[in-house]
């Protein structure tokens, strides 16, 4: 359907952002002329309703050029698409609406960039895909050409020596008879990235693991590189308590990060390559903040005592109570040894000792806590290795604040 002997080739090139984030394809064509009548036959001839000769070879070839768009073979699978050039057709023309009825926007209309025997018009275009139309920040007809008079321009079929000679400028204008169309861009790649959470919320010191996935403007899921993870706080040494390697990347599309913060707001940078299908990139920067969570208020308390101590054993007291509003029936206190410890003799509890492990159950008859009354148990056991007080201990689950420890 494209003819090349009447119409010239159509040029396609594909232009990346000089960061690489986005790409345009941008189509370049020149149809055939609407003069040169003399082998037109059938449709191609004059029908006589202003579109002049070759009509059919013009359509023809716009019909050729939105299928060979359409088909993927012009730029990189972007669909991001300008066709410019000298269609030798008027707007309402068949070639036009071939373009226009395939969704490209005409970005021309209302102005001329042709005069030919006095009359104005515009054969030269600017047709955008619809991906590409929301992009579009500005479009105009640069009237170097058109205003001008012939005798300035490059042909010199008709013009003497003298005028050779005394009428040529290293200037802009009449450099051609048609007048060019200069198009503003904005590009956006349609490709979303997102993390998943898109906010570190922990209690301090706790690290979260984010996941990053980027989608095409189809649905198409994109290939996603994390190549830095980085914080805008120092890593280490602001504060007590305060860890390194806040920000890690575990794999190609995961980091994980610490929630911390010191001194004001944190946030996690990352900057992401994402590959489409067929093989364009975008690059990303993304940004994860921070939300520190306050840590629960405790449900219970505990006072652990050692009440004597000696060489190879010990004698401890544990007291303990639930904060909630209501009586808890039925417990389970648990905590860890840290030097060897071990149980021989408990009283008030039903122990189970499994390493540095202790679980104590009720009894029949404390079964009930009321709340904010003390329980206590103690036990006798023995040590290899010294003894202190367990950094945590849990009541039916809950982490419980340790209010005294000796």
């Amino acid at each position: 359907r494209f003819d090349d002997d009447l119409n010239r080739p159509s040029v396609a090139q594909s232009f990346v952002q000089r960061n690489g984030s986005e790409h345009v394809t941008l189509v370049v064509n020149h149809l055939k002329s609407k003069g040169s009548c003399g082998d037109a036959s059938g449709l191609n001839t004059d029908q006589g309703d202003g579109a002049g000769c070759w009509n059919e070879a013009r359509t023809q070839a716009a019909e050729a050029l939105v299928d060979w768009i359409d088909g993927g073979h012009a730029g990189n699978g972007d669909p991001d698409v300008i066709l410019m050039g000298d269609m030798n057709s008027y707007a309402m023309e068949d070639p036009i609406m071939v373009f226009k009825n395939a969704g490209y926007a005409d970005l021309s209309e209302g102005g001329y960039s042709y005069v030919f025997d006095g009359q104005w018009g515009y054969l030269d275009y600017a047709l955008v895909s619809p991906s590409l139309q929301p992009q579009v920040a500005g479009v105009t007809e640069f009237h170097i050409n058109s205003d001008e008079v012939p005798v300035l321009d490059y042909n010199t079929n008709f013009q003497s020596p003298w005028q050779v000679a005394n009428l040529y400028a290293p200037d802009m204008y009449r450099t051609s008879d048609h007048d060019p169309v200069l198009l503003g861009l904005d590009l956006d790649s349609h490709v979303t990235v997102t993390a998943d959470p898109a906010i570190v919320s922990a209690l301090e010191h706790q690290t979260v693991d984010v996941n990053v996935t980027a989608t095409g403007a189809d649905g198409s899921p994109w290939a996603v590189t994390i190549l830095t993870a980085l914080s805008d706080q120092d890593d280490a040494g602001l504060a007590p308590g305060d860890l390194a390697d806040d920000a890690v990347i575990v794999d190609a599309d995961t980091a994980s990060f610490r929630a911390e913060e010191y001194g004001g707001e944190r946030t996690y940078v990352m900057y992401i390559e994402a590959v489409g299908p067929n093989g364009e990139r975008v690059f990303r920067s993304l940004e994860v903040p921070v939300e520190v969570l306050a840590p629960p208020a405790p449900t219970c308390q505990v006072r652990y005592l050692n009440t004597s101590v000696w060489k190879k054993g010990l004698v401890s007291t544990v007291l303990f109570r639930t904060l909630a509003d209501e009586p808890v029936n039925g417990w389970t206190l648990e905590w860890d040894f840290t030097h060897g410890e071990r149980i021989t003799n408990l009283w008030r509890g039903d122990a189970t000792q499994t390493g540095s492990h202790v679980s104590v159950d009720n009894l029949r008859y404390n079964a009930r806590l009321w709340p904010g009354a003390w329980e206590t148990i103690g036990f006798v056991g023995t040590t290899s290795d010294g003894t202190s007080a367990p950094d945590e201990f849990m009541l039916n689950g809950e982490t419980c604040e340790v209010v005294t420890s000796r």
